[in-house]
């Protein structure tokens, strides 16, 4: 087992200290507070204290990243979004189902619909941490009948996967899985439309160390678990083949994750501790459509409000010494934009196929997708 004799610890001690104090981001100089609170170590926490001594000062400020854990800020953040595609999917399949009441008066029939696409998106680095990009796809799949000509309920699934591509390093594919309860109240001049929506994510995630010339690899599986609460209320305002609807939007969620473990990279493995959360956002926009006999044309556009609910940050400790710190994360901001551009089309009676570009930007935080659909009366 390696050993540093003392004098040689308080020499490593007072460099690792000097770096510390001038550390750039609140992450980097939590870390080396930990690694400074280390009394006289042994084993493999000694090698890599003596691996961090004689790193030079400008590249300091890297590996301290590379211990700090931020990659597990992503979580909350990146589950987040899969949940407002799949609530927008819903309203696809409910804004399907008014058309084609429009059309069939005496439609009673189940509906069944089915909607998928993918698309990216892209967290910018700030002043804490580096944030990520996202390559995603998910597709969703319900049924729903009109109870009376103004009410609608329903019930859908979706699966989602999202690689995402951590710009401090790693990978990992989130898969989540979602279902929900939802119904919409609809009159010639408002309606109403609520969600109701469960489910859970998991993923293996594998992060890069490097100090110096010890690379190793810390794994991990984390899992989050999800509930979410949407309402909408918006008016009908109707010019002969045009429909203007101007909305607004509350969306109340709760998040948790599980404490986590690391394996892989001995004295650097991190725990990362458990976490709750509730999220609380809000959109006002608009919908507007225009029936041009066989293809209706549909735009969205909406301003979105985070209250600042959903935080990225994460409390980490090491395993085997030290104390819980805070890691911060990128923060998208607390306002963003939201459009659509969609398009369907009554091919038969009972058929509806769609298509349509999303697209939202925050500050920090941007995407855009692609999504393809259909639905049928049984």
């Amino acid at each position: 087992m390696a050993r540093i004799t003392n004098l040689t610890f308080l020499a490593i001690a007072f460099t690792l200290l000097t770096n510390s104090l001038s550390a750039l981001t609140p992450n980097q100089a939590a870390v080396a507070d930990q690694v400074n609170s280390v009394a006289v170590p042994s084993g493999d926490l000694a090698a890599v204290v003596e691996a961090l001594g004689g790193i030079p000062k400008f590249e300091i400020y890297e590996t301290w990243d590379t211990l700090a854990g931020e990659q597990y800020t992503t979580m909350m953040p990146a589950n987040h979004y899969v949940t407002r595609r799949f609530i927008h999917h819903l309203y696809n399949a409910i804004d399907s189902a008014w058309n084609q009441t429009i059309r069939w008066p005496d439609c009673l029939n189940i509906d069944g619909w089915a909607l998928g696409g993918g698309g990216r998106a892209f967290l910018d680095g700030d002043s804490s941490a580096e944030g990520y990009k996202s390559d995603y796809w998910d597709i969703s799949l319900g049924c729903q009948t009109l109870l009376t000509p103004c009410l609608l309920v329903g019930i859908a699934g979706n699966y989602a996967q999202d690689l995402l591509l951590l710009n401090q390093g790693g990978r990992t594919t989130w898969k989540n899985g979602q279902g929900a309860l939802y119904g919409a109240f609809h009159t010639d001049y408002f309606y109403l439309l609520a969600d109701v929506i469960g489910g859970g994510s998991v993923t293996r995630l594998k992060r890069p160390i490097a100090i110096g010339e010890i690379s190793r690899k810390a794994e991990s599986h984390p899992k989050i678990w999800q509930g979410t609460f949407y309402g909408e209320v918006g008016a009908d305002f109707n010019f002969c083949e045009f429909m203007c609807q101007p909305f607004c939007g509350v969306e109340v969620g709760y998040y948790k994750s599980k404490k986590i473990q690391e394996s892989g990279a001995d004295s650097m493995n991190l725990i990362v501790a458990g976490k709750s959360t509730h999220t609380l956002n809000t959109s006002l926009g608009v919908h507007l459509t225009y029936d041009c006999d066989a293809i209706l044309i549909r735009g969205d556009a909406a301003w979105l409000h985070d209250f600042g609910s959903l935080t990225s940050n994460v409390t980490n400790q090491f395993q085997s010494f030290g104390a819980p710190f805070t890691v911060k994360g990128s923060k998208q901001g607390n306002d963003g934009v939201w459009g659509v551009l969609n398009m369907s089309t009554n091919t038969a009676d009972i058929f509806n196929l769609y298509a349509e570009l999303t697209g939202e930007i925050w500050e920090h935080w941007s995407a855009y997708g692609f999504d393809m659909g259909f639905s049928f009366q049984f």
